[in-house]
C-alpha cells in the first residue's frame, strides 16, 4: 500500500497511461516540430545522424558525456535551430539542467530517493504551469549550481564575433555535407569554414575547412576553397563508396558520385539524395520500432 506522499508523486504524472519520456545519463530532448521545420532532412535526417530514440513528440538523445551534448546543440544551432524554443537537458540524478517552454520534468520518486525517476513530457507552454513543476524539484536540489551543457544561439553568435578573421571558424546553415548510406539512409553534416593551412577533414559530424582565403568578397566560399572541399568529399567518397553532395545554398549543390565524377546543379537535391528522406524508407533501416536506438 503507498504512503500519501508517493500517491502524490504518482499524480503528479500527467496521465496513468500516458509514459512519459524517461531521463537516462545525460539526455538531450528536441521538439519533433522545430526538428521538422529547421533540421536539414527533418527528425529523419537526425536519427540517420545521430544514435537516437524517437517518441510521440518528442527525440531523445542520450550520452554520458555532457560534452558530447554540448556538440550536439552546437550542431543545432549551426543548422539554425532555436535551442531556447527546441531543447530541453536534464541528468538522470539531479534532474532538469537547461528547460525550454513545452517540455516539462516530472518526478515520481520520493523527496529522498537514492535514484530519483525523472521522465519528461511536451505540454502547452504555461508560464504558471512551468513556475509550478519547477517548484516540485526536490528541496536539496533547487540551489545546486549545475554546469552549463547548452549554448544559445546569440551567445554563439557572440562568441564567434569576438574573434579575430584570422582565427574564426565560420559554422552556418551553407554549405552542409549529404552523405548517401545504404538505400535511403541519409547523414547531414555541417562545415566548419576558418582560415589557416589548405585542409578538408570529413567526420562523422562534423565537416571542416581550411584555406588562406576561405571567402569571396561577396561572402561566399571561394573558388579555390570551393575546389578544395570538393577534391576532399571526392577522396573520402573512392575510398568509403558512399554517395556525397554538398549543398552550398538553396538552388545549388555539387553531387560526388563513387567513380570520382562531379556534377553541378542549380536546382534543390532531388530524387536519390531528397532532403526529405522518405520515413517507411528509413524506418525499414533502423530498429523494428523506426528509431535509432536499439532497445
Amino acid at each position: 500500500m503507498h504512503s500519501l506522499e508517493i500517491l502524490h508523486r504518482i499524480n503528479a504524472r500527467p496521465d496513468p497511461h500516458d509514459r512519459g519520456v524517461p531521463i537516462r545519463l545525460m539526455t538531450l530532448l528536441i521538439k519533433k516540430s522545430c526538428l521538422a521545420q529547421s533540421y536539414p532532412g527533418g527528425v529523419a535526417g537526425f536519427l540517420a545522424t545521430h544514435l537516437a530514440r524517437e517518441y510521440e513528440h518528442l527525440v531523445r538523445y542520450i550520452s554520458m558525456s555532457s560534452g558530447e551534448i554540448q556538440q550536439v546543440v552546437d550542431g543545432l544551432i549551426a543548422v539554425g535551430v532555436d535551442i531556447n524554443q527546441a531543447c530541453a537537458i536534464a541528468e538522470y540524478s539531479t534532474g532538469p539542467v537547461m528547460s525550454c517552454p513545452g517540455i516539462d520534468f516530472y518526478t515520481t520518486s520520493m523527496p529522498n530517493a537514492r535514484v530519483p525517476a525523472w521522465e519528461a513530457r511536451l505540454v502547452p507552454h504555461d508560464p504558471k504551469r512551468h513556475d509550478k513543476h519547477r517548484s516540485r524539484l526536490r528541496p536539496n536540489e533547487t540551489n545546486r549550481p549545475h554546469a552549463v551543457v547548452g549554448m544559445s544561439a546569440k551567445s554563439a553568435a557572440d562568441y564567434f564575433e569576438a574573434q579575430s578573421r584570422k582565427n574564426r571558424t565560420v559554422i552556418s546553415r551553407f554549405p552542409y555535407l549529404v552523405v548517401r548510406i545504404m538505400t535511403s539512409v541519409f547523414q547531414y553534416e555541417t562545415i566548419a569554414i576558418g582560415e589557416g593551412k589548405p585542409e578538408v577533414y570529413v567526420g562523422t559530424r562534423r565537416t571542416r575547412l581550411r584555406h588562406p582565403k576561405p571567402f569571396a568578397d561577396d561572402g561566399s566560399v571561394g573558388s579555390e576553397a570551393r575546389a578544395l572541399l570538393i577534391q576532399g568529399v571526392k577522396k573520402i567518397v573512392q575510398s568509403s563508396g558512399f554517395r556525397m553532395c554538398i549543398v552550398w545554398g538553396e538552388n545549388s549543390c555539387s553531387y560526388i558520385e563513387k567513380g570520382g565524377e562531379v556534377i553541378e546543379s542549380t536546382e534543390k537535391p532531388s530524387g536519390g539524395f531528397s532532403l526529405i528522406p522518405d520515413p517507411k524508407a528509413f524506418r525499414s533501416r533502423q530498429s523494428p520500432d523506426g528509431t535509432g536506438e536499439k532497445k
